[in-house]
């Protein structure tokens, strides 16, 4: 009898591990997912704030070139 639980408790410590490890296998899959969603968000960002600049640049430009033509 307590051979047959023995087994039995070995059998779901096993189950146990596989099921923690396909857990922890998931949750890194979909951090890796979020991780690569943040940096194409932050590298579409800077992108942005670059467009931003360049503009900013280019309308000081012109402003700058009224001025003098005023």
């Amino acid at each position: 009898m307590i051979e047959k639980i023995d087994n039995v408790q070995s059998k779901v410590i096993q189950f146990l591990k596989f099921e923690r490890w396909k857990i922890l296998e998931t949750f890194d899959e979909e951090i890796g997912k979020v991780k690569e969603q943040l940096r194409k968000q932050e590298e579409k960002n800077q992108d942005k704030q670059y467009d931003y600049k360049q503009k900013e640049k280019e309308l000081n430009e012109h402003l700058e070139t009224m001025t003098q033509v005023a």
